[in-house]
């Protein structure tokens, strides 16, 4: 099984932006009716992370991740592009947007949609009531009960209870639904660029592959995900880490 986490560039893991389609599933009548999740999050948030390639932390680019959470209705938007010296080769932005309600489960996206400054953009309609998904592409099919598509799931991470071993979420691919197991690790404080955070660290591995994508969400930071490694089927290693957090929006944008 292979883990569509987030990715921007062929080389390069942005994780909580791009790769294949994930999308949402059906919910069942009974569902609908029960009232939104109470969510923890600010209403706003805006991630700023820093993406580097290899063991020596080389930077390849950066990722903007922006939240917008109301009462019974949430907006996603990641936006990824290559940074300084690799710019220069290789130019290249990435934009990933989900958006769709708050149930009682959490977040149940309706739409989903990638674009590409090579012009080569996907989107995805989620009809929860006929419980499927319809592509782009022309492809369609049965979703699960709980599904995230490749954003909502690491805010799903942030408002779901974690008191085991594993979490596990059901993720949809450009092809099918699968489970993606989350291995808690359990409490760890990592230095970042904002100085030591004490997090959660979840970790899911693809079996018989090198392939692992590890998440380090932030206890001090509203379980947000401040750390992202993505381990590629060669091993080598990409990171993506916060340097900044904001949770007030202005009219020039955010700060």
């Amino acid at each position: 099984m292979r883990l569509a986490l987030p990715r921007v560039f062929a080389w390069a893991m942005l994780a909580a932006v791009q790769s294949a389609a994930w999308f949402a599933s059906p919910v069942a009548a009974r569902e609908a009716a029960q009232p939104a999740a109470r969510v923890t999050l600010p209403p706003y948030v805006r991630i700023e992370y820093r993406v580097t390639w290899g063991d020596n932390g080389f930077v390849v680019g950066t990722t903007v991740q922006e939240s917008r959470l109301g009462a019974t209705h949430f907006s996603l938007r990641n936006t990824a592009e290559t940074t300084g010296f690799v710019r220069l080769f290789k130019r290249a932005t990435v934009v990933n947007a989900s958006e769709g309600d708050i149930v009682a489960g959490g977040l149940r996206p309706h739409r989903f949609r990638i674009e590409r400054s090579s012009g080569r953009n996907e989107s995805a309609d989620l009809d929860w009531r006929a419980g499927e998904v319809r592509m782009s592409n022309g492809r369609s099919f049965k979703l699960e009960p709980g599904t995230q598509d490749m954003l909502s799931l690491f805010t799903q991470l942030a408002l779901v209870d974690i008191d085991g071993d594993v979490v596990s979420i059901p993720v949809m691919t450009s092809k099918r639904v699968e489970r993606y197991d989350f291995e808690v690790l359990g409490k760890e404080n990592i230095k970042t660029p904002r100085g030591e955070r004490m997090t959660l660290h979840l970790r899911h591995r693809e079996p018989d592959s090198k392939e692992a994508t590890e998440i380090w969400l932030g206890l001090d930071d509203a379980r947000l995900p401040i750390k992202i490694r993505h381990v590629d089927r060669k091993g080598t290693v990409f990171d993506q880490i916060a340097v900044r957090i904001d949770t007030t929006e202005t009219r020039e944008g955010t700060r």
